[in-house]
């Protein structure tokens, strides 16, 4: 069964703009991770699990992209630029989350599974494929379970619901 992945994104520590994220760069420590933010464009940075992380321990990033109001078409990519999984997130206050039709992806570029995200848990019938693009077993996630999986797991912090 494939993890539900959460990306969380705090603003208090990634507000920043291109330049200074590149001089801080060359002189990088141990803080914490901090996104290239270029208009409403972001690029943050993630580990194997796709947990935010610090560029030089990044399996993964993931690019964000402003499309209207609070919605942002993201794209994670691996270490050879090439395309993890699409999909559209929501900012809600600090953090996005996975909002919408996404579309995870082999190596190869041929698609693993497809589904739709309520909020940063999945929902509905996703469609899954093997390595070869051949049709494996559709999985069902209740969208009336959505709301109790965000409260147990803090999906969204209680004053954001």
């Amino acid at each position: 069964m494939k993890k539900i992945f959460i990306i969380v994104f705090t603003f208090s520590l990634c507000f920043t703009n291109q330049m200074s994220a590149q001089s801080e760069e060359s002189a990088e420590t141990e803080s914490a991770p901090q996104p290239v933010v270029q208009q409403e464009t972001y690029t943050l940075f993630l580990d194997a699990m796709l947990n935010i992380t610090a560029e030089n321990k990044s399996a993964f990033k993931l690019v964000l992209k402003k499309i209207a109001g609070n919605s942002f078409n993201g794209t994670i990519f691996n270490y050879m630029d090439k395309v993890k999984a699409k999909g559209i997130y929501l900012m809600i206050g600090k953090i996005f989350l996975e909002d919408g039709h996404f579309t995870y992806y082999y190596e190869d570029g041929l698609i693993e599974s497809e589904g739709e995200f309520d909020r940063g848990v999945k929902v509905g019938t996703w469609k899954r494929f093997d390595r070869t693009g051949k049709r494996k077993a559709d999985k069902y996630y209740p969208p009336q379970s959505a709301d109790k999986i965000r409260e147990t797991m803090e999906i969204i912090p209680k004053e954001k619901q």
